[in-house]
């Protein structure tokens, strides 16, 4: 059910089909500056129900449901993280988002999913010649997942 309710990222083909098989079905999106479905109208996809949500405000789905979309510390007009209540037990999505709520973080979260690289593009993987040797790569990989496990351990600690 809550695959149904919630959607913070999906790709225009599979809004698409969803739309053709359900333009009706609710989608929540945070208030972001940049509209979360920019290329909407464009795409021709057509979906009737998307609610822009506040920040920090519980959705309540039902009696055991709840959800609040909490902005991006570093990209706020663009990523948000979700924390979603169900029955008592707390999971908070961080996904997509570098400093989740601005590093104001929700208390006894019972889950935490989070990124597990350190960007999307294909740096330094991508680039050859001059300093980017195989040798220069796999040390920039190795520091770059050090900083992350840090950060994320000291996120952690923070809940």
């Amino acid at each position: 059910m809550l695959n149904e309710l919630l959607c913070l990222f999906s790709s225009y083909p599979t809004l698409k089909v969803l739309s053709e098989r359900r333009p009706d079905v609710p989608i929540y999106v945070g208030d972001t500056s940049r509209p979360v479905f920019w290329y909407l109208e464009q795409s021709k996809v057509k979906l009737t129900n998307i609610k822009v949500t506040p920040f920090g405000v519980w959705q309540n789905v039902d009696e055991s449901l709840r959800f609040m979309i909490l902005m991006d510390g570093v990209h706020p007009e663009i990523d948000t993280c979700i924390i979603v209540d169900y029955k008592g037990h707390m999971i908070l999505n961080t996904v997509d988002c570098t400093r989740p709520n601005g590093g104001r973080l929700p208390q006894n979260v019972d889950l935490m999913m989070s990124d597990f690289a350190g960007g999307a593009s294909g740096f330094p993987i991508s680039f050859q010649g001059g300093k980017y040797s195989s040798s220069w790569k796999a040390e920039f990989i190795k520091n770059e997942r050090k900083k992350l496990l840090n950060y994320k351990a000291t996120l952690v600690k923070s809940l």
